[in-house]
């Protein structure tokens, strides 16, 4: 494949804790304080979070995406900020995810302080996490918000892949796959070892944000897949031929969404160049229905070229797009999966 990610947002929770994290910074309004969210800084905080220059995010806005948080029973309780007297300046919510990998939220700065205030926080937010037991850091950007991008690149994250976004409607498809020997199997305990196989066996000479190889584990890149959505073992399917491991279709319900994900599919190098993988993806078009969802969604690598044309020509279509950056923190032992953003803006 073929990037995979999820269609909305990722949310914050509040709490306050205790940790060395504090500093400040003096300015002609006062001393510029960065700590952890307060609760009566929440509101102030998310409205930073979800504004960019030239919009400010509204009640509106900012209740439906506090709202999600709690549909989806995620305990986002991590946002930083940043102060000058009682105004906050900016704010970052670090998401640590299943699979050691950590997701930054961040709005934009809008101006020069808050630029700067940005800076100092996302730094400490690093540093914070260099200390843990995670593999990356990433960040989702709008390609045109090239503040947002300075303000990452500055920091030492890298580019890794513009990410395009693309859905359907669900439809009954008729999909062939290769008979004499090959076989679709769900996913059990007792076959974790053949699904694992089959996502390093798809990796091998991969269009698929292959700048990501390396950096995790193979189990970090599973726990990351399984926490893509709503996990279902009858979603996870492994392709064989006879008992060799040769393709992976990997499907996620979205959370409070009509959506569902098409979280990963890949093949094997000996599997390829046989159509297999459109039938695969007629597959999870299919599969939409039958789970009574109304969409399919996925995303992939804007250079992996195949891909994009193997979804448009399923009846896909694009809806958007984002930059992923990321920053390594420790390498991983073994051959790492492309990103699994959970959530973009």
């Amino acid at each position: 494949m073929l990037c995979r990610t999820q269609d909305t947002w990722v949310f914050l929770g509040l709490v306050r804790f205790l940790s060395n994290f504090f500093s400040r910074l003096h300015g002609p309004e006062g001393p510029t304080e960065y700590a952890v969210v307060a609760p009566d800084q929440f509101q102030q905080a998310l409205t930073r979070l979800l504004s960019y220059p030239g919009h400010v995010a509204d009640a509106g806005q900012v209740a439906s995406f506090a709202q999600s948080a709690g549909a989806r029973h995620m305990d986002l309780t991590r946002m930083r900020i940043a102060t000058r007297g009682r105004r906050v300046l900016c704010a970052i919510c670090p998401v640590p995810l299943p699979g050691r990998t950590v997701m930054l939220l961040s709005g934009t700065p809008a101006d020069p302080q808050q630029r700067e205030a940005a800076d100092v926080l996302l730094q400490q937010v690093v540093a914070e996490y260099a200390r843990s037991d995670n593999a990356l850091l990433q960040v989702l950007v709008d390609p045109e918000d090239t503040a947002q991008m300075a303000m990452y690149r500055t920091a030492g994250f890298t580019d890794l892949a513009e990410l395009i976004y693309l859905e359907c409607p669900g439809r009954i498809l008729e999909y062939t796959l290769p008979k004499d020997g090959w076989q679709l199997l769900t996913y059990a305990p007792q076959r974790h070892v053949l699904f694992a196989q089959a996502i390093l066996a798809s990796y091998e000479q991969t269009l698929d944000c292959p700048r990501l190889n390396g950096l995790r584990s193979i189990e970090d890149v599973i726990l990351g897949h399984k926490a893509a959505g709503e996990f279902e073992p009858r979603n996870w399917m492994v392709l064989m031929q006879e008992h060799v491991p040769a393709g992976i279709l990997i499907l996620s319900r979205v959370p409070a969404s009509d959506a569902l994900e098409l979280t990963y599919v890949g093949l094997a190098r000996f599997a390829r160049g046989r159509g297999i993988a459109s039938e695969l993806v007629k597959l999870a078009i299919g599969r939409t229905v039958e789970l009574g969802c109304g969409r399919l969604t996925t995303a992939a690598d804007s250079l992996n070229t195949p891909a994009l044309t193997m979804y448009v020509r399923a009846g896909m279509q694009r809806v958007g797009s984002r930059l992923a950056l990321i920053r390594v923190i420790h390498r991983g032992s073994g051959i790492s999966s492309t990103i699994n953003p959970q959530e973009a803006k």
